[in-house]
């Protein structure tokens, strides 16, 4: 299971480094959230009781998104990192039980959980793009 978590990991962290070399990580983020949104109003209509799996790490995305776009994006300060931090808190709490009973749903057949675990973990990984952008050294912005 570990096996599948790093690989899964690994591929999100593969997609985040060759889109940071074009977009900067407040539109990764924006691009994020539709996935999101949809995810949300998917769940909405067929399963309104669980539409909360997805409603609330995207509105803690989204303040988020607009705290990124109110400061500098490579302003470090502890203050700015913790109120990002809060906002992911949210979609990791309720993400992880679901990778984790992913996990033990695929576990007779691992190769065909990889996509299926990729998924909730590359949302996730979405919602840590703004720090991800702060805490990397400054280069050469991307086109705004």
């Amino acid at each position: 299971m570990l096996i599948l978590s790093v690989s899964a990991l690994l591929a999100a962290s593969l997609c985040y480094v060759w889109l940071a070399r074009k977009i900067s990580g407040r539109h990764m983020l924006a691009g994020g959230l539709v996935w999101w949104l949809l995810l949300t109003l998917l769940t909405s209509l067929v399963l309104p009781g669980g539409s909360f799996l997805f409603v609330w790490p995207f509105f803690f995305g989204l303040l988020a998104l607009t705290l990124g776009f109110a400061v500098d994006p490579h302003t470090v300060s502890t203050r700015r990192l913790a109120v990002l931090a809060v906002c992911v808190i949210p979609g990791a709490l309720i993400s992880t039980p679901i990778i984790y009973l992913i996990l033990i749903t695929f576990t007779l057949r691992p190769v065909t959980s990889l996509p299926v675990l990729a998924l909730p973990v590359a949302l996730l990984l979405v919602l840590l793009t703004p720090q991800l952008e702060v805490l990397t050294p400054a280069r050469k912005k991307p086109s705004e």
